[in-house]
C-alpha cells in the first residue's frame, strides 16, 4: 500500500466519531412513538344487580308470531295429450288409366235356314167365319211381307223370324186387318193393328194375340207357327 493511500484511511478514521454524534442529534428529531393502547377483553359485562330502591326493569317484549306458512303451491295438472306422429310421406298415386271402351258386340252371324211363318186370324162368336190363313217362308233374319185387299176389306202381315237354336225361333209380327161393318145403316169400318215380337217353339202354334168386337159379341184370335226347313 502507498502512503497516499495510508493518509486517506487515517483521515476517515479520525472523522467517523464526529459522524455518529451528527446522527444521533438528527434521530432525536423524528417524532416520539406512539403511546400503545391499552386492550380490554371481549368476556361479556354482568348486569347489576337491582336493589331496593330501583324498580326491576320491565320484562322483555314477546317475541313476534311467526309469519303463517305460505299456501302450498297446487300440483301441476297433468293431462294426458294424444301424441300424433306425423304420417310418413307416401309417395303419390300414378292415375288410372283410361277406362278401355268395351269392344262392339259382334254382328249376330245369319244360319243358312228358311223359316215358314203361318199367321191365322180365328173368328169366334155369334157370328163365325173361316179362318183366315196367311203363310211366308222367309230366310233367317230377313223380312217377309203380305198384303190382301178385298175392296173394303184389308189384312197385311210383315214378319221377320230369326233363328235362335234348332227349337226355338223369334218372329218380330205387324198385323193390319180392316173390316167393313155389318150394319147397313154405319158407315165406320172395323180397324185392327198390332205389333210385336214373340218367341215361338219349332212347329208349335201360339196364339199371341186377341181382338174382342164387344157390339158384334166376336173375337179374332191370332194364331203364329213357325217352322225351321232344313
Amino acid at each position: 500500500m502507498t502512503n497516499l493511500h495510508t493518509y486517506a484511511l487515517l483521515a476517515v478514521v479520525a472523522a467517523w466519531p464526529a459522524f455518529a454524534l451528527d446522527y444521533a442529534a438528527v434521530d432525536q428529531t423524528a417524532d416520539p412513538p406512539a403511546p400503545a393502547i391499552a386492550t380490554t377483553s371481549s368476556a361479556p359485562i354482568a348486569p347489576l344487580a337491582p336493589t331496593d330502591d330501583q324498580e326491576p326493569p320491565p320484562p322483555p317484549p314477546p317475541a313476534p308470531a311467526a309469519p303463517p306458512a305460505p299456501p302450498a303451491a297446487a300440483a301441476p295438472k297433468v293431462t294426458s295429450q294424444k301424441v300424433t306422429r306425423p304420417e310418413a310421406a307416401t309417395a303419390p298415386r300414378a292415375p288410372a288409366p283410361p277406362a278401355v271402351p268395351a269392344p262392339p258386340a259382334a254382328a249376330r252371324s245369319r244360319q243358312l235356314v228358311n223359316v215358314d211363318v203361318e199367321v191365322s186370324l180365328v173368328v169366334r162368336g155369334d157370328t163365325p167365319a173361316a179362318p183366315r190363313t196367311v203363310k211366308l217362308r222367309v230366310a233367317d233374319d230377313q223380312n217377309g211381307q203380305y198384303r190382301q185387299d178385298m175392296g173394303r176389306a184389308v189384312l197385311n202381315v210383315d214378319v221377320r223370324p230369326s233363328v235362335v237354336d234348332a227349337s226355338r225361333t223369334s218372329v218380330s209380327l205387324a198385323i193390319e186387318v180392316i173390316n167393313p161393318s155389318t150394319n147397313p145403316g154405319a158407315m165406320e169400318l172395323n180397324q185392327m193393328r198390332s205389333r210385336l215380337e214373340v218367341l215361338l217353339k219349332n212347329g208349335e202354334p201360339t196364339t199371341v194375340s186377341q181382338w174382342s168386337d164387344g157390339t158384334l159379341n166376336r173375337s179374332i184370335d191370332i194364331i203364329v207357327k213357325a217352322t225351321q226347313v232344313r
